[in-house]
């Protein structure tokens, strides 16, 4: 098969690949439409996403979708031929955080597009029958690689206990923030303040953030959603909460030394 690799920042190459043994419980899906992370630009513009360095090479991306090919022993419900968004995630389903229910944090996580585990930039994946998501034919490949990402923002949301009516605001309007400002109207969130500080951004996304917060303070049930692009801007964020509101923080960004007081770890959400 062939597989996109990355080599070297800004620097791809296609080799040919060997297929994946399928191993029983597995699907082997053609990859027809990915998405491009974020991250996925960090690690080809700079070499790393956050303070993790790449490994070359390696291949990214981790929002794919794409049509079932061929199924392993013991798999059911799954067809050559069937289409499906596709968890990038693989879990181990034995530690405290699976047994619990909460495997997005589990012990052993493999998230694929990482070092060490290749990602979707390739034409064929193997993946547990658990990691795939029909979708109906009337969805694009390209579409449903949005599974990915929305399902981030609609995890912030939930973490957030967004209530009816219920004022919010999302800082950073990328495609995270707008699928959170989505999530948001179909939580049935009240006002909703969007706001963009980075420049280059379509001045569309833009909203002028001078009295907002004294716009929110005082509204019971205030929501903010932090998408950052800086250290300095994550480590303010906790400060400029309402009485009795809440924040979601969600971002990878580099932290200068002594910029940020808060405790990071990748996946722990």
């Amino acid at each position: 098969m062939i597989a996109a690799e990355l080599i070297a920042p800004r620097q791809f190459r296609l080799a040919d690949r060997p297929l994946d043994e399928l191993h029983p419980g597995e699907v082997r899906v053609r990859i027809d439409a990915v998405g491009i992370c974020g991250s996925d630009l960090h690690s080809y513009s700079e070499g790393a996403v956050g303070d993790t360095p790449a490994e070359y090479p390696m291949i990214i991306g981790h929002e794919p979708a794409g049509t079932v090919v061929a199924v392993g022993e013991g798999v059911t419900g799954w067809s050559p031929g069937d289409r499906a968004a596709l968890e990038p995630a693989v879990y181990c389903h034995h530690c405290e955080y699976c047994r619990a229910g909460r495997y997005n944090i589990c012990a052993n996580i493999r998230f694929l597009s990482t070092p060490g585990h290749d990602g979707f930039f390739r034409e064929f994946v193997n993946l547990p029958a658990e990691n795939l998501f029909g979708i109906p034919a009337a969805l694009s490949f390209e579409m449903a690689s949005l599974a990915e990402p929305l399902a981030v923002a609609l995890h912030s949301v939930k973490l957030a206990s967004v209530g009816l009516g219920e004022t919010a605001a999302v800082f950073g309007a990328g495609p995270i923030g707008l699928l959170t400002l989505a999530s948001l109207r179909a939580a049935g969130a009240g006002r909703v303040w969007v706001v963009e500080p980075v420049a280059h951004r379509p001045r569309g996304n833009r909203r002028p953030r001078r009295g907002l917060r004294h716009r929110l303070r005082g509204q019971g049930g205030k929501h903010e959603f932090r998408h950052p692009g800086r250290a300095q801007r994550r480590a303010r964020g906790p400060h400029r909460h309402s009485l009795r509101g809440h924040g979601s923080l969600r971002g990878l960004a580099h932290a200068p030394q002594g910029a940020d007081d808060l405790q990071r770890a990748p996946f722990q959400r």
